[in-house]
């Protein structure tokens, strides 16, 4: 706001935030200081060291309210932990996830 204001490219509200504009002492460590960047985790952040130790599902409460073409209305995932190899089946019943399985 402080540099705007030096520049004049605040004009028409300097009337009415004229309290915005005194003279306070900007820090600019400070400023700089408050952000900071979390990096992303590059690595494999997998707990299994070897393929299919470990295996996530779920299984959509449901049924949907519509159909799919072919009639189903529940969806089960299995999620390899090693190497996040997703599957998805669609299910006409809930129990028909064991023979996916």
């Amino acid at each position: 706001m402080h540099e705007m204001n030096k520049t004049h490219m605040i004009i028409e509200i300097q009337h009415n935030f004229q309290h915005l504009f005194h003279d306070f002492p900007l820090f600019e460590k400070c400023v700089v200081g408050k952000q900071h960047k979390i990096p992303f985790f590059q690595g494999n952040n997998s707990q299994a060291k070897i393929i299919l130790k470990f295996i996530h599902s779920n299984i959509c409460i449901g049924p949907m309210q519509i159909k799919s073409l072919n009639g189903f209305v529940y969806f089960a995932t299995f999620i390899d932990d090693y190497f996040r190899f997703t599957i998805v089946y669609f299910l006409k019943r809930k129990f028909n996830v064991i023979s996916m399985f």
